[in-house]
C-alpha cells in the first residue's frame, strides 16, 4: 500500500513538472520575420501626375520581375510620380511618393522584414502626340520686307482653312511664320501665295498627317487689281489683256462712266480654271458670263455681288454651287446648265427676283423643293439629267401658281 501511495506521488511530481516545461515555452517563442517583399500595385495617379487626364495602373509581371505602362501623351516621362503598393512589413526604394525619371528604365528594389530582397525593373512608354494643329500663322514684317506690318491669318480649325488679309500691292511670294502642336513638324519655306489656296500638311508625332487650305486675299482691292490677281492665277488664260494699258483697253472688261469699276465680264471661252476669291470686291459687277471654261468651282465670296442681275456658268466642270449664292438678291438669270452638278443648294430657292433658271445637261438626280418659292420664275431648264426621273410636287405647281414654263424630258413624274 506505501509502495502504491509513492508511485502516484512520483507520477504527480512529473506531470506537475511538464506543465511548468509547457508553460515557460509559451512566455518565450520563437519570432520569424516576414520574408515577404513583392509590388502588389503600381499606379500613376492623375492627381498626382500634370498632364495625365486619368489614373493608369501598370502592368506586373512576377515572373520576369517587370512593370510596364504605355500613358497618353501630355505627361513628362522625367518627372512621373507612382503610387505603390507593396507587401505587408516591407520597404521599397526609390521612395514611391517621390517622382521619378522614367526617361529610361528605374529599378526599385522591395525589403523584406527579413532584409531579403528583390528588384523590380520599371519600363514606362509615353503614346506619341496625335495632335496636329496649325496654331498660329503669320506673316512677319522681318521676314517679308514688302509689308507694312505683320499679318496675323484667320483660322478655321472645323474646316482646315487660313485666310490672311494682305494689302493690294503685296508682293504672294512670301515667308510665314507658323506654330503647330508639340512634337509636330512641317515644312516652311518661302512660298508663291498667287493661286487662290495653298496646301500646307501637318505631321503629329505618330506619323498622322492634317492638310490645311491657305488663301492669301488682297484686302481693298482696286477693281483693276482684281482683275489682275485672275489674269495671273490663270497662266494659259486666253484673255489677251495687256497689263501695261489702262483696264478699259481690256477686251470684255466694261467699266461705269468713272472708267474705274467694273460692271460687265463677258469672259467665255479664255480657258479660265480658277476664279479669285477678291472676285467678291467687284462690288459694281452686274454680268459675269464665264462660260465655254474650265471652273470646277465658284468661291463663296461669289455672294458679295449683290448687283448681280446675270451668271452665266455654262459649259465648265462645276460639281457644287456655294449656298452664299442665297444673298444675290437681285439675280435675274442664272445659267448652270453643261456641267458636272450632282446635286442643288436649297439656299436657291432665296433668289426673289430670278427669272430664268437653267439646270439642263448636268448629274442631277434631284431638285429642291425650295426652287417652288421662286415665284417669279419664267424659265426653268432641266432636260437632259439621266439621273432625275421625278420632281418636287412645289416645282409641278409653278405651271399652274406662276406661268413658269418648264423643259423637262419625257417621263420625268411629279412627287
Amino acid at each position: 500500500m506505501k509502495t502504491h501511495t509513492s508511485l502516484k506521488l512520483l507520477l504527480l511530481s512529473m506531470i506537475l513538472l511538464l506543465s511548468s516545461c509547457s508553460s515557460d515555452d509559451d512566455s518565450n517563442p520563437v519570432l520569424t520575420e516576414s520574408s515577404a517583399k513583392q509590388i502588389v500595385n503600381f499606379t500613376f495617379l492623375a492627381s498626382n501626375n500634370t498632364g495625365l487626364a486619368e489614373d493608369v495602373t501598370a502592368q506586373i509581371s512576377e515572373e520576369n520581375k517587370t512593370i510596364t505602362a504605355t500613358l497618353p501623351f501630355g505627361p513628362d516621362s522625367a518627372t512621373l510620380t507612382p503610387s505603390l503598393e507593396i507587401s505587408d512589413k516591407a520597404t521599397v526604394s526609390p521612395n514611391s511618393s517621390e517622382p521619378q525619371n522614367f526617361t529610361n528604365p528605374v529599378t526599385y528594389t522591395v525589403t523584406a522584414e527579413d532584409g531579403s530582397t528583390r528588384e523590380y525593373t520599371v519600363q514606362i512608354t509615353i503614346d506619341p502626340n496625335t495632335a496636329k494643329e496649325i496654331l498660329s500663322f503669320k506673316f512677319l514684317k522681318d521676314n517679308n520686307s514688302e509689308l507694312p506690318e505683320d499679318i496675323e491669318a484667320e483660322i478655321n480649325q472645323q474646316e482646315k482653312t487660313i485666310i490672311a488679309y494682305v494689302p493690294p500691292d503685296t508682293d504672294f511670294m512670301l515667308t510665314p511664320a507658323i506654330t503647330i502642336s508639340e512634337k509636330a513638324t512641317i515644312a516652311i519655306t518661302t512660298t508663291d501665295f498667287t493661286a487662290p489656296t495653298v496646301s500646307y500638311t501637318v505631321t503629329a508625332e505618330d506619323g498622322s498627317t492634317q492638310e490645311y487650305q491657305i488663301s492669301v486675299i488682297m484686302k481693298f482691292p482696286s477693281d483693276r487689281q482684281v482683275l489682275e490677281r485672275l489674269y495671273k492665277i490663270n497662266p494659259e488664260n486666253r484673255l489677251e489683256w495687256d497689263l501695261m494699258l489702262p483696264i478699259e483697253n481690256w477686251e470684255g472688261v466694261s467699266l461705269d462712266a468713272t472708267s474705274e469699276n467694273v460692271t460687265t465680264l463677258l469672259l467665255e471661252d479664255k480657258n479660265i480654271t480658277l476664279l479669285p476669291r477678291e472676285i467678291g470686291e467687284l462690288s459694281n459687277l452686274k454680268q459675269l458670263f464665264l462660260g465655254k471654261n474650265s471652273l470646277t468651282s465658284l468661291p463663296t465670296e461669289i455672294g458679295k455681288l449683290t448687283l448681280m442681275a446675270v451668271l452665266a456658268v455654262n459649259n465648265n466642270t462645276l460639281t457644287s454651287i456655294p449656298d452664299q449664292i442665297e444673298t444675290l438678291d437681285n439675280l435675274l438669270i442664272l445659267s448652270l446648265s453643261n456641267n458636272l452638278l450632282a446635286s442643288i443648294p436649297e439656299a436657291i430657292g432665296d433668289l426673289d427676283n430670278l427669272d430664268s433658271l437653267s439646270l439642263a445637261n448636268n448629274s442631277l438626280t434631284s431638285l429642291p423643293s425650295e426652287i417652288g418659292m421662286l415665284t417669279t420664275l419664267t424659265n426653268l431648264f432641266i432636260k437632259n439629267n439621266p439621273g432625275l426621273t421625278g420632281i418636287p410636287q412645289e416645282i409641278c405647281d409653278m405651271e399652274a401658281n406662276y406661268g413658269t414654263i418648264i423643259s423637262m424630258n419625257e417621263g420625268v413624274i411629279c412627287q
